[in-house]
């Protein structure tokens, strides 16, 4: 689930007629009433850092997408974790859509899953606040 959720992110492509809109991805993969959660450093200016429902996500998302040229996410490694969660380390690299510098980062998520759908995504900088979160240790 998270491998398919990561490539589908990646097949997108804002703009395009052909492809479904982000709205539609993320109904493929979550739940109506997704909990998402950035932890850690504003991710972008007037990006809250916690929202509920699908169409809070996807506007999320594609503020992030309006905001570089070519963001791509590559998914690094997946540990299972108690309770239906999986920590993915995941990286996030691009171009700043206006400046052009390429950016790199890594983050960790802490995806859990029920029903076969994602309920909940927490999204951390930091490795071990990111495994603490999962219910895992080093």
């Amino acid at each position: 689930m998270v491998r398919r959720s990561i490539e589908a992110w990646n097949a997108f492509i804002p703009g395009d007629p052909s492809r479904q809109d982000m709205a539609g991805i993320a109904e493929e993969f979550f739940d109506p009433d997704i909990e998402y959660e950035w932890h850690g450093e504003q991710l972008l200016p007037d990006v809250p850092q916690q929202v509920h429902g699908i169409p809070a996500v996807a506007g999320i998302w594609e503020q992030l997408l309006g905001a570089y040229a070519d963001l791509r996410l590559a998914l690094l490694e997946c540990i299972e974790a108690p309770d239906n969660r999986i920590l993915a380390v995941v990286r996030q690299s691009g171009r700043g859509r206006e400046s052009g510098i390429p950016i790199e980062a890594h983050m960790f998520q802490v995806t859990t899953i029920q029903d076969s759908v994602i309920c909940r995504l927490q999204i951390f900088r930091h490795r071990a606040e990111a495994l603490e979160a999962a219910g895992l240790s080093e």
